[in-house]
């Protein structure tokens, strides 16, 4: 999730990578993009095991929740995987720096 305080539009998430042997990884989309109240939910249409990368945010700081279900993932306190993080204003991606507010989470289970 990433809090609507900041300018939604500019906000994209990057593929996730999916493991596909030991060592690959596969580039995949979020199938629904919800704009909430609270924030921003990216539904990726079944659970899988990913990295994820987000760019385009601004701001000190950003909470990003993880789950299983939607509820899970909409529910501050009980989520299970959760961040409060500052973007960083530079990060890499295919060998290249990038510029922009960028959050980078190591893979975790989830859907949404």
């Amino acid at each position: 999730m990433v809090p609507d305080i900041f300018n939604l539009p500019q906000i994209s998430i990057l593929p996730c990578t999916v493991p596909t042997t030991s060592m690959a990884y596969e580039k995949i989309d979020y199938v629904k993009k919800e704009v909430l109240p609270e924030g921003v939910l990216f539904d990726f249409g079944k659970e899988t095991f990913a990295r994820t990368k987000f760019s385009g945010l601004t701001g000190e700081k950003v909470s990003v929740r993880f789950g299983e279900s939607r509820e899970e993932a909409l529910d501050a306190k009980w989520c299970v995987i959760r961040f409060e993080d500052a973007p960083q204003k530079t990060f890499q991606t295919d060998g290249k720096e990038v510029r922009g507010g960028a959050l980078s989470y190591e893979p975790y289970a989830f859907r949404f």
